[in-house]
């Protein structure tokens, strides 16, 4: 092999690795939203849950908001 060959591979590999983990941070970014958008709508839930208590004259409780995580 002479010098030109190891520099073809060398970038190659290079960019196969940029490509890469490109990709593979990407996927963690989506789960990441994915993550964020279950807990948000979980908050949500929780806190309509709390105005329907509030509106028949109830006082909601702490334990019963924790029970439906």
């Amino acid at each position: 092999m002479n010098a030109s060959h190891v520099r073809v591979i060398t970038r190659a590999g290079l960019l196969g690795c940029f490509f890469a983990g490109s990709g593979f941070a990407l996927g963690l970014a989506d789960l990441s939203n994915q993550d964020a958008a279950r807990g948000i709508k979980g908050a949500l839930d929780t806190v309509a849950k709390g105005m329907r208590m509030f509106g028949q004259g109830k006082e909601p409780s702490s334990a019963s908001s924790r029970a439906t995580r």
